[in-house]
């Protein structure tokens, strides 16, 4: 028989043993030491410097003091000495320092909760009370699900599983304010991925909705037939209580998202999109060269080549839907909107490479339908850089030129404006023309008949008429003209100014003047004026 129990080791009375009190009153602090052993602290090298009858520590490596040579046993203070006993397999203590239970396998010490196999708990409450439907409750401001590394033999993955009885049951995840719903994601009594939110709790709305059988988004009741933009087909719903998709004229169409990656608005009423059509069209698309396209379906859904350039911006309607307007509202300058047309020879947009002369700035084409073709080209105003002027940094010399069809279809040029000529006329045409010559006088002009009348509205007034004639004629005529039977025309100069008129030299007029006027040499007579009645006959006058 051994002197000592099996287990703790506690000390037994032997036969006959004198002072049994003694052996009796050491085991008794042996248990006292392992009976719902609490542990102060389990992290000391060094025994406390005044600990009290009862406290326990277990000791850690590499003790020190009265406490060396006693690793990993455990201290117990009585009677002022410190006792040290050896823990056995499954003594659990209480560690008070770190509020743990810890028990010991027989070679380590290890948290009482590693040990633990939880199967089959009814409930469970985690910082709260768990109750049913709730049987796992958890009270936190956080709550962490990690993954098990390969070094723990795991796999580094982490998922989390909702499996449902029944297509018609929900698995899904519920957000609330104060235990009332506001969101809602999952499979929601149906097969379907919802996504759904609420402003009560009571009432709640499909925000998006994912088909399970064809992966079909539907966004606030309009389906989106792929999850990726580049080919979806949005049909089905309402904007503003506007059916999308119908096939109603009144109601507007929402259509197609295309795969080659064009997008189309339809005709709704909602602010964001809307115009006057009759017709359920495409309102606003994008093609896919990126220009964007305002207009209802057929010829318009693509953009027209007008005077051989392809519109980026395109607007067409039946209506006044068509204007472009742009209006700045602004109380601290006095400038409106703007609308800029501008060139440059790079390459890469946001780079930069100078213009030359002769170079397009930009064109406002006019263009007209012929009864063929909505495209056709009638007028053009076009902005060109010039050589007036060197082209340096915020100086590009500009000229304005203004042309228009011709009846042979050929675009012709007919003005042009610029800071170094002026106005010039380019072309001769049938109809009255101003422009400035050389010398930077007024020409006006037409092909024939009258070239210059200087008129007044009213028809009970006199005036003045420059009429040219065909070359060779050698006239040209000034008339007064207007309602008055008898006009006389009256040069009237200012102050001490004279009327100059054109006179013509001795020597030029010899032979006439010895047919038509007095005959001799007039040498006291050097300059005449000629003057020519309706037949044809000159008569000279002595001038100086």
């Amino acid at each position: 028989m051994t002197d000592t129990t099996p287990r703790v080791a506690a000390p037994l009375l032997a036969a006959a043993q004198a002072q049994k009190h003694v052996t009796h009153n050491e085991a008794l602090y042996q248990f006292d030491a392992f009976l719902c052993a609490r542990f102060l602290d389990r992290t000391l090298t060094a025994p406390p410097s005044s600990p009290a009858d009862g406290d326990t520590y277990l000791i850690h490596a590499t003790a020190t003091g009265a406490w060396a040579g006693q690793d990993a046993m455990i201290a117990y203070c009585a009677d002022g000495s410190w006792r040290f006993y050896a823990p056995f397999a499954g003594l659990t203590a209480f560690v008070a320092n770190e509020s743990k239970l810890i028990a010991y396998t027989g070679s380590a010490w290890v948290d009482y909760a590693s040990l633990m196999v939880l199967q089959n708990m009814p409930l469970i409450g985690v910082n709260t009370t768990a109750s049913s439907p709730n049987l796992l409750a958890v009270e936190s401001n956080a709550v962490l699900f990690t993954d098990l590394p390969t070094g723990s033999g795991g796999t580094g993955d982490i998922r989390a599983t909702l499996s449902k009885q029944t297509s018609g049951n929900t698995a899904s995840f519920l957000f609330q304010d104060n235990f009332s719903g506001r969101a809602e994601i999952g499979l929601a009594g149906d097969d379907n991925f919802h996504f759904k939110v609420s402003s009560d709790g009571a009432t709640w709305h499909d925000a998006i909705v994912l088909a399970g059988s064809t992966g079909q988004a539907t966004i606030a009741s309009a389906a989106v037939t792929n999850a990726t933009i580049t080919s979806a087909d949005i049909n089905g719903g309402t904007v503003d209580a506007t059916a999308i998709g119908a096939s109603s004229a009144s109601t507007g169409a929402f259509t197609t998202l295309s795969a080659t990656g064009a997008v189309s608005f339809a005709n709704f009423t909602s602010n964001a999109f809307k115009d006057n059509k009759t017709t359920a069209s495409p309102t606003l698309q994008t093609d896919t060269l990126g220009r964007i396209l305002i207009g209802p379906t057929g010829s318009f859904s693509t953009a027209l080549t007008v005077g051989g350039n392809t519109a980026g911006f395109q607007i067409a309607a039946t209506n006044g839907s068509a204007n472009f307007n742009t209006i700045r509202f602004t109380a601290s300058a006095p400038s409106g909107g703007v609308m800029t047309l501008g060139h440059s020879r790079a390459t890469a947009i946001g780079s930069f490479a100078t213009v030359s002369a002769g170079d397009q700035l930009g064109v406002i084409n006019f263009a007209g339908d012929d009864g063929t073709t909505y495209n056709t080209l009638g007028a053009q105003i076009r902005g060109l850089a010039i050589s007036g002027g060197a082209i340096s940094t915020g100086v590009i010399p500009g000229q304005i030129v203004m042309a228009a069809m011709n009846a042979a279809g050929m675009l012709t040029d007919l003005a042009k404006l610029d800071a170094t000529s002026g106005l010039t006329a380019v072309t001769q045409v049938s109809t009255p023309k101003v422009s400035s010559n050389a010398a930077s006088a007024l020409d006006l002009q037409t092909s024939g008949g009258t070239q210059f009348e200087i008129a007044h509205t009213a028809s009970s007034v006199n005036f003045l008429q420059a009429t040219g004639s065909a070359s060779g004629s050698g006239t040209a005529t000034l008339a007064a003209a207007g309602a008055d039977s008898a006009i006389d025309i009256v040069l009237t100069p200012k102050g001490a100014g004279a009327v100059r008129l054109a006179t013509v030299a001795n020597g030029g007029v010899a032979t006439a003047l010895s047919s038509v006027g007095p005959t001799g040499a007039h040498t006291t007579v050097q300059e005449w004026f000629a003057v020519k009645n309706a037949s044809g006959v000159v008569r000279y006058i002595p001038a100086f």
